[in-house]
C-alpha cells in the first residue's frame, strides 16, 4: 500500500520513535549483559568439568564420558552464543519481529494489499489508512457538515468515533505489548543462555518463551479484531448517504438514526473483540502473568533449596 507524498501518519511516527529507541536500548542491554554472563559461565564451567572429573571420576569412579562429552559439546554452544550479539539480532531477533509484522499485516488486509514495508511501522500505516478510508472519511463528513449554529453533527461525529479510538488505542497496545516482551526477553537472553545448562532452571527459559509467544498471539488475534472491523465496516458503508461527489442531502436524516447506532455498536464491538484477544492468546500459550511465571519459579526455588543440587548440576 503506497500512501500519497502528502499523507502524514502521526500514530506511526509516535511508534516509530518508541520502537527505534527501544531497540536500541535492548541491544545496549543485551551487549552489557553479555561479559558479566560470559565470566560467570566460563567460572561454572571450570569448576563443573574441576568437579565431574575430580569427584565423579576419580573418588567415585563414576566417570561416563558420553554424559561428558554432551554436556561440553552444549557448553561450546552457549560459550558460542555469549561470545558477541550481532548473529542473534540479525539472524534471530529481526526476522522474527519482521514475520509476526508481515502476519499482522496479512490478516489486516486479508492478503489484498502486497506488503512494501514487512515492519510494525508499515502495519500501523496499513491500519490507519484502512481506517482513514472508512470511519474516520465519516468523521471528517460530519465535522465540515457542523458549525457554531449547527452542532448537532460535530456531536454526532464525536459520539461515533469514540469506539473506533479505542479501537486503534487496543491495537497500538498488544503491537507495544509485543514488542516490550520480546524487547525483555532479549535483552536479558545471555543471562538465559547461562541458565540453559541448569536443568532446574528450564521453565524459566520457558517462562521467558511463553511471555513471548503471548505477546505475538495477543498482536495476531487483535489484528484478526481489526480486520474484522474493517471489513465489516465496508459492509455497512452503504447505510452511510455518501455520493461520489461527496455529501449526500440525507446525511441529516443519517444523524442518529438506527443505521448510525448500528456503527456506533459495532465499533463496541470491535473493541469486545481486541479485549478478548488477550484472553484467547493466554489460553494457547497457557501462560498467566498473574500465577504462571510467579507459582513456576516459586516451586522451582523451593526444590532447589530444598533438595534439587543435584539437578543443578
Amino acid at each position: 500500500m503506497n500512501p500519497p507524498e502528502s499523507y502524514r501518519c502521526y500514530v506511526c511516527e509516535m511508534f516509530s520513535a518508541f520502537y527505534d529507541f527501544g531497540m536500541q536500548y535492548g541491544q545496549d542491554i543485551y551487549k552489557a549483559l553479555l561479559p558479566p554472563s560470559r565470566l560467570l559461565f566460563t567460572a561454572y564451567v571450570a569448576g563443573w568439568i574441576a568437579w565431574y572429573i575430580v569427584f565423579k571420576g576419580v573418588f567415585k569412579g563414576d566417570f561416563c564420558i558420553g554424559y561428558f562429552l554432551k554436556k561440553s559439546f552444549l557448553f561450546v554452544f552457549v560459550e558460542s552464543l555469549l561470545q558477541g550479539s550481532d548473529f542473534f539480532w540479525v539472524y534471530v531477533h529481526t526476522p522474527f519481529l519482521e514475520l509476526i509484522s508481515a502476519l499482522a499485516q496479512k490478516i489486516v488486509t486479508l492478503g489484498k494489499v502486497s506488503l512494501n514495508d514487512p515492519t510494525f511501522q508499515g502495519t500501523l500505516l496499513t491500519v490507519d489508512q484502512s481506517l482513514n478510508r472508512t470511519i474516520f472519511q465519516v468523521w471528517n463528513i460530519l465535522i465540515g457538515e457542523g458549525g457554531w449554529l449547527s452542532w448537532k453533527p460535530i456531536v454526532a461525529a464525536l459520539i461515533l468515533i469514540i469506539p473506533y479510538l479505542l479501537v486503534i488505542c487496543l491495537f497500538l497496545a498488544f503491537m507495544l505489548e509485543f514488542v516490550f516482551a520480546l524487547l525483555v526477553i532479549t535483552a536479558i537472553c545471555p543471562l538465559l543462555y547461562s541458565i540453559i545448562c541448569f536443568k532446574s532452571l528450564h521453565p524459566i527459559v520457558l517462562s521467558a518463551l511463553r511471555i513471548t509467544l503471548h505477546g505475538a498471539m495477543s498482536l495476531l488475534f487483535s489484528s484478526i479484531a481489526m480486520g474484522f472491523t474493517i471489513e465489516i465496516f465496508h459492509k455497512f458503508s452503504p447505510l452511510i448517504p455518501v455520493e461520489s461527489e461527496g455529501v449526500s442531502d440525507q446525511i441529516s436524516g443519517f444523524i442518529f438514526s438506527s443505521q448510525y447506532w448500528a456503527i456506533w455498536i459495532l465499533g463496541f464491538l470491535s473493541v469486545f473483540f481486541h479485549l478478548k484477544a488477550s484472553s484467547f492468546a493466554k489460553q494457547i500459550s497457557y501462560f498467566s502473568y498473574d500465577s504462571g511465571l510467579s507459582l513456576s519459579v516459586t516451586e522451582k526455588a523451593s526444590s532447589f533449596v530444598g533438595g534439587g543440587i543435584k539437578k543443578f548440576w
